[in-house]
């Protein structure tokens, strides 16, 4: 699974931000680097699927 999206700073300038999601029939994860106010960031995501 692959997300896409955008990282805006303050004055509005945008770039693109991608998310390669591995994981199980449970949960899903992944780390990524984007440019956030100028300067290089590691981020995250999990994503666990719950019981109805």
């Amino acid at each position: 699974m692959v997300f896409e999206g955008t990282a805006r700073d303050e004055a509005a300038s945008a770039d693109p931000v991608y998310l390669r999601l591995s994981g199980n029939d449970r949960q899903l994860w992944g780390e990524t680097v984007a440019t956030f106010s100028g300067r290089s960031a590691n981020a995250s995501v999990s994503v666990t699927r719950q019981a109805p």
